[in-house]
């Protein structure tokens, strides 16, 4: 009796499972880090592939050449985070703060930033294709020269965002804040700006390709194909 009351205390005390996150627990693919403070750290060129990473504070933490591909990094803080050269492929970042981070030139195809804070974040020659952004903030973000094709953007906020250059071609800008967004030589084949907030005159003077581009009064501008 004594040993299955015991027992009992242990597993509620290990949440049921006898499996907790220890934050001691060195790097390598599928630690659980959730809930940890990891802030400030040197984590260069380390392997976290599939790993818990929920909630976790890596603000201003060195994660250059990190693979954190098909990671869970939902509301993690990545304020001031070092991240040139990281795979974030499949990466889970639903909520996540990204402000003053550099994201130029990273794989994000198939990532989830769904609600995340990218204000002000340089996403510029990034490849992002098939991504979920739905409800983030991307205002005055540096979107430039990247491969959105295929990604969800319904109801982001990208006002004063740099798209200069950018494939977004099959992208659902649904109910999207583009205001003073600039489209300069982007690729909108396909897209879907439905009920967007934007200038379509500065828009078209942006010259960016429309062809079977949905307008924001659901007309369709073939006017580039």
């Amino acid at each position: 009796m004594k040993l299955r009351i015991l027992l009992t205390i242990i597993l509620m005390i290990s949440g049921g499972t006898g499996v907790m996150a220890a934050c001691s627990d060195p790097a390598g693919p599928e630690v659980d880090w959730s809930g940890c403070n990891k802030t400030g750290l040197d984590l260069a060129d380390v392997d976290l592939r599939e790993a818990n990473l929920e909630g976790v504070d890596f603000s201003n933490t060195d994660l250059t050449g990190a693979n954190l591909a098909a990671t869970d990094l939902t509301l993690t803080n990545l304020h001031g985070a070092k991240l040139t050269g990281a795979d974030f492929s499949e990466v889970r970042l639903r909520g996540t703060d990204l402000r003053e981070v550099d994201l130029s030139k990273l794989n994000l195809s198939d990532a989830d930033l769904s609600n995340a804070n990218l204000e002000g974040v340089n996403l510029s020659n990034s490849e992002l294709l098939g991504s979920e952004f739905g409800g983030a903030n991307l205002s005055n973000s540096n979107l430039s020269n990247t491969d959105l094709a295929g990604s969800d953007l319904i109801d982001t906020d990208l006002n004063s965002a740099n798209l200069d250059g950018a494939n977004l071609s099959e992208v659902n800008l649904i109910f999207s804040n583009l205001m003073d967004a600039s489209f300069k030589g982007a690729n909108l084949t396909d897209a879907d700006l439905t009920d967007a907030k934007i200038d379509v005159s500065k828009l078209r003077a942006d010259k960016p390709i429309l062809c079977n581009t949905i307008m924001p009064d659901i007309s369709v501008d073939e006017s580039g194909c």
